[in-house]
């Protein structure tokens, strides 16, 4: 009896310490780690203000469906830096490229060979942000993933630099951030509070989930954004938009329904107990006890 008091004690002091090792490690910084931030906040700056030239060489309609190469460019990013451990399966790839011919589709508004007639500095621009993005997806959930850190430590560590590199661009212009937000409205404050949370649900897909699962919550709300407008403002709804909407969502059907092999949850033969008195053998299943 006393050895398992002594036994309870020490497993409450082990699940104490243990918690508070958790606690540490979620609170802990430490110097690389931070600066390995800096890289994909890197790549945001760069592939928010590359979008602004490609809207410069194109024209919205155009753009709204080059960037869909995202999908493209992220999906192949995951594909290089996770396929050894974490393999997307063949359905998996075929969803994918559902998803993408959806979201071509949806914001098709004239043909695909007078969409491509662009010019060439905006194409190649549009290639330029679509794999920029795609690699910083992909070290941005390796980065959130690598470490037991609080992921809201992680969030500032990752803005910080974002800040950073935005501050030193104004400061290059001569501007300061009081010039960003002069003639601002309450409208305006909405939106950026509303986009800072959006930021803070992406971290978390990354951190728990995957920069797939990103890719179709983005095109979900691509087609939500389209069904409110329609609600709201009267927006028409394009048949090419209603194609999309049925072929992406055959695409998450197809996706969520064909885990990979090391996803799936192998079920293990049920155990059967055999319970034999001393004095005679089993004998008839009647002896026997399936355990599930």
């Amino acid at each position: 009896h006393n050895w398992a008091i002594q036994a309870g004690k020490g497993d409450g002091d082990d699940e104490e310490e243990s918690g508070d090792e958790e606690t540490a490690a979620a609170l802990t910084v430490d110097m690389h780690s931070t600066l390995l931030y800096g890289a994909p906040a890197l790549l945001y700056f760069v592939n928010n203000n590359v979008a602004f030239w490609c809207m410069h060489y194109l024209d919205p309609g155009a753009y709204s469906v080059l960037v869909q190469l995202k999908i493209a460019t992220t999906v192949v990013a995951f594909r290089v830096a996770f396929g050894a451990t974490r393999p997307i399966g063949t359905r998996r790839w075929a969803a994918l490229a559902l998803l993408l011919a959806g979201c071509v589709t949806s914001q098709l508004r004239e043909s695909l060979g007078e969409t491509l007639a662009q010019p060439v500095v905006g194409l190649a621009l549009v290639v330029l942000q679509c794999t920029i993005s795609a690699v910083a997806s992909v070290a941005t959930e390796w980065l959130l993933k690598r470490s037991r850190q609080s992921i809201h430590l992680q969030n500032v560590q990752l803005y910080s630099f974002g800040m950073l590199f935005g501050n030193v661009a104004l400061a290059a212009k001569g501007l300061t951030p009081l010039d960003l937000v002069r003639g601002w409205n309450a409208a305006t404050y909405a939106s950026l509070l509303l986009l800072s949370f959006t930021g803070l649900a992406v971290s978390f897909v990354m951190k728990w989930a995957d920069n797939l699962i990103k890719v179709f919550a983005t095109a979900g709300s691509m087609f939500l954004t389209t069904a409110a407008a329609s609600v709201l403002f009267g927006s028409p709804v394009r048949p090419q938009q209603w194609v999309g909407a049925v072929v992406a969502s055959v695409a998450l059907y197809l996706y969520a329904t064909n885990p990979p092999q090391s996803e799936r949850v192998v079920r293990p033969a049920p155990l059967r107990i055999v319970t034999t008195s001393r004095s005679q053998p089993c004998s008839s299943a009647r002896d026997t006890e399936k355990i599930p």
